[in-house]
Order: C-alpha cells, then structure tokens, then sequence
C-alpha cells in the first residue's frame, strides 16, 4: 500500500489506472476500520489520520479522473472507462463515510452504548491489543505469530511508542508494548489477545441495556453487517459478472434505504431522555451506514449496466488482501455445522448463506449446512489453502473459483 503524502494542490502524475483503483479501494477499506476505532476510544489522533487518508483518496480519485480522460481516444474506449469511474467513485464514497465518522471523534461527540455495540459488534469485530511483559508474541514478526498460532487477521495498524504503521507487513516485528489494531472473526481475535497477555478494555465492554436501547443496538448491527454483506456481494458480481448478484444489492439498497429511516424514527421517539449528543451520534453512524450500501449498489450498477465491466476491474478486486467467493456445500459438509469447519481461525468469515432462494446473513456457529447450500465466504488470501481443505473443494475447482 502507498504512503500517505498530501500535495499543496493536485497535479497530474502518470500512475496507471490499475495501481490507483487498488489504492483506492485498499485504502477505503482501512479507514472504515480506523474511523470505527477512532470512536470507540476517542482516539483524536486517529481520527486526524483517517482525514488525511480521506483527503490523499479524493486525491487519487482527482488523478483518475485526468488518467481516464487522457486514455480515451474514441467512443469505444469512452463506454470502458465507466465502470472503472463507477467503482472509483463508490470507493470514494466509503472513505467520505470514515470521515463523517471520524468528525465526530474530534468533536467530542459522547458515543452512546448501542453505537458502540454495533462498532465493535458482529460477526468480524475490530479489536484493540497490546503486547504485555512475558507474552511469547512478543520479538516475533506478525507472519511468525500468525503461523504459531495458526490463524490469520488483518492488522489494520500497529503503534510503537507514538508512531502508527498501517497496514503493516508480515516481517513487522511485534515488541512488549506495542499496540496493534485488528480486524477478524472474534475467535481468532481472543486466540491472540490471549497470547499477548492482554485483556479487554474498558472501551469494548458493553453494559446491560435497557429494552429500547437494546432494539436499537441489536438494529444498528444489522444494519452495518447488511452494508458489508453488500459490498462483499457487489464486489463478487463484478468478479464473477453475475447479474443476479448485482440485482439481490440493488434490491437491499432499497430495503435499506426505508430501513435507515424507520431506524432514525425509533432512535429519537424512544431515547427522548438521552443525551442529545448521543443521539446525534446515533443519526450521523446510521447515515455512514447508509452510504456504504449507496457505495455497494453504485458497484453493483456496473454489472447491471448495457457496458460490459472493463476487465481491470476484476483484476483489482482480485489482488486485494481480502478475498470474497460463493461456493456451493457439498456432500463432503453435509451435515456438519458451521462451526466444524474451523473457518474463524484461519479469518474467514461465512458472510452470509442462501437456502431455498433466502439470504442468511452471519449465520450462527450451530447451523447445519445442507447439500446444495451456497455459502458466500470472506477471507485473506494468505489462508487460501487452508479455507480451501476447510470446505473440502478440489484444487482445480478452486483455482476457477479465486
């Protein structure tokens, strides 16, 4: 991933277009996670980097725009260029949805409990650890770690003394108090905090709710699980340019769309007695929702579209660090619940299972699966092999499938 340098004002430079809508869309993906840390521990500085990230992709997506024009030399090519600006423009949008979020964090915005429930909530959480004394993680590189302990996660960040690294690589060498911010499947997440000799903090504990509060919460949940679903489900059309796929996210964003409002309604007939910051906070992390699906169904309209998807799309959606693919149950799983398959240690995540022509998002650990089941699976690319044995797929058919 490329550093973060912001110009004094924009100026042309010759970066191809595949390296820029891979920046984009890598660099879209953490700032969503850094915006949703930046609020859950108020972490301003944070929340000052995620601008800055925010403002070097408006940068990229300006630089695009003038590479696109310049490429252009008829018609033809004029029709090619949409879905790469389509998918840039949805990138964009997502990280606009990171900002709003981290505004709120240097506002000092209180977040309320259901917020923070739903940030640190769900099916992948997002997760602040540190390297105690006497932790055997500690002096070893971050692909050492993960093969000791065999699972797989996305360090979105790691800090040593006051300086951040983003995205830090495999040789990054973890030392007693270093903090580092991960993403992935909570079991996993336990697994390393454990082995760090770390505990969870204050910020990421939850206390009982009341009624009102816990209906929200448990919607604001869902609503952001839905936008993921979303994308991860946009992004697969274009890979695999399945039309049906686009259509079931076109469809969801209208559900949303009404979904979003009802939600805002409740939010503010039933907390009439809370701080009026906090429901303020509430509002604005529905909105960001919100546009993150608006984001899904703007990828999703590329494969809806007359104009066949520029064939660079794919390959930038297939050299991100994070794979997304549907593969059908066989009758080697038949039988077996979600939980045997041992997937979150390896950070995968079932995104989502479709049954009888129905969408089961995150189902739970203690489902069966069924012959004939389509499950929709996330994953990093390093874990490849291992989610492969897991759903017990052939070589060959994998290949055609990644």
């Amino acid at each position: 991933m490329s550093p973060v340098k912001l110009p004094t004002h924009i100026k042309y430079r010759a970066i191809p277009v595949r390296k820029i809508l891979t920046d984009m869309k890598n660099f879209s993906s953490l700032i969503i996670d850094l915006a949703y840390y930046a609020l859950v521990y108020s972490d301003k500085k944070l929340a000052n980097e995620v601008l800055r990230i925010e403002e070097y992709i408006d940068e990229l997506w300006n630089l695009l725009v003038m590479q696109a024009s310049l490429s252009v030399r008829d018609a033809e090519d004029a029709e090619s260029m949409v879905g790469v600006l389509k998918l840039a423009s949805a990138t964009d949008k997502i990280s606009d949805a990171a900002g709003d979020l981290a505004i709120l964090t240097l506002l000092n915005m209180p977040l309320h409990d259901s917020v923070r429930a739903a940030l640190i909530g769900g099916e992948e959480v997002v997760s602040r650890i540190k390297i105690r004394e006497g932790s055997v993680i500690a002096n070893k590189t971050i692909g050492n770690v993960f093969s000791q302990l065999n699972i797989a996660l996305d360090i979105i960040a790691a800090r040593k003394g006051h300086t951040w690294t983003f995205s830090p690589m495999e040789t990054y060498v973890l030392e007693t108090g270093d903090v580092i911010i991960v993403r992935g499947p909570k079991e996993a997440v336990d697994k390393l905090r454990h082995e760090a000799k770390d505990k969870l903090t204050r910020e990421e504990k939850v206390e009982s709710f009341e009624k009102a509060e816990e209906e929200i919460a448990r919607e604001l949940i869902a609503l952001k699980d839905l936008g993921e679903f979303m994308l991860d489900l946009a992004y697969l059309a274009i890979t695999t340019n399945n039309r049906d796929l686009a259509l079931e996210v076109i469809e969801l964003e209208e559900y949303i769309d009404q979904t979003h409002l009802d939600l805002e309604r409740k939010v503010i007939m039933k907390l009439k007695d809370a701080n009026p910051d906090e429901i303020v906070t509430i509002l604005r992390t529905i909105i960001s929702f919100e546009n993150i699906a608006d984001a899904a169904a703007e990828i999703a309209g590329i494969v809806i579209s007359e104009i066949p998807p520029h064939p660079i799309l794919k390959t930038v959606i297939e050299e991100s660090e994070e794979r997304v693919v549907i593969v059908q149950v066989s009758k080697d799983l038949e039988g077996k619940r979600i939980e045997d398959l041992n997937l979150s240690l390896h950070g995968a995540v079932i995104v989502a299972l479709r049954r009888d022509h129905e969408w089961i998002l995150n189902p739970s650990d203690d489902m069966v699966l069924r012959s004939g089941d389509k499950l929709i699976v996330r994953f990093y690319k390093e874990s490849s092999e291992q989610v492969r044995e897991a759903l017990k797929i052939d070589e060959e058919l994998w290949e055609k499938i990644v």
